[in-house]
């Protein structure tokens, strides 16, 4: 078995959604811990990032290759599929279920309107995105990088702006996180807390 690269909780936590470096998506019952069903994708690469939407619906799986599969978390169907430029690192939906976040190793995130699949502006960054998150509002969003900084960015913000440097808090991440930031040390500039 290959190494698991992401996981869910779906349906009221009775189950369980796991990817992996084999291009197999798993679902797991969390009562017994037997597998209730395998989804293997022959043409896949790798899948490296998986992300469940916030009304609990969808999933998202990214791979290798730079492919993005939407799936309905109900009856497991494919329901769109979106071909990045680039391999997937990390996923994130708009907290209106209405936008997917794609993380490319370009130093770019770039954005999906999941009702058609069309690209949206993308966001630069000055490294490549590993992880990403989201405010349970969906105001504001954290980006984390492969230089150890955290980028905080609100749509709101800088909604024309497509590099999200306009407004940002970066959070040099350590070796522990003893170092946090409260709203008494944001600025809308740059901001590096060591």
């Amino acid at each position: 078995m290959e190494p698991v690269t992401g996981l869910v909780s779906i349906n009221s936590a009775t189950q369980l959604i796991s990817i992996a470096d084999d291009a197999c998506i798993r679902v797991w019952n969390t009562n017994d811990g037997s597998k209730d069903k395998s989804i293997y994708l022959p043409d896949s690469a790798e899948l490296k990032a998986l992300t469940l939407s916030p009304n609990k619906k969808t999933f998202a799986v990214g791979d290798e290759s730079g492919l993005v599969r939407i799936y309905e978390t109900s009856t497991l169907n494919e329901l769109l599929q979106i071909r990045v430029p680039s391999r997937v690192a990390a996923t994130l939906y708009s907290q209106d279920c209405k936008t997917l976040f794609v993380s490319i190793h370009r130093k770019v995130i770039k954005r999906y309107d999941l009702s058609t699949g069309e690209s949206q502006k993308d966001l630069k960054f000055g490294h490549g995105i590993q992880a990403m998150s989201s405010s349970a509002a969906g105001d504001l969003f954290a980006f984390s990088n492969s230089k150890g900084n955290v980028t905080l960015w609100s749509p709101k913000m800088t909604e024309s702006c497509t590099r999200p440097v306009c407004r940002r808090l970066v959070i040099k991440v350590q070796s522990s996180l003893r170092h946090c930031w409260s709203k008494k040390r944001f600025r809308p500039s740059t901001t590096s807390i060591a």
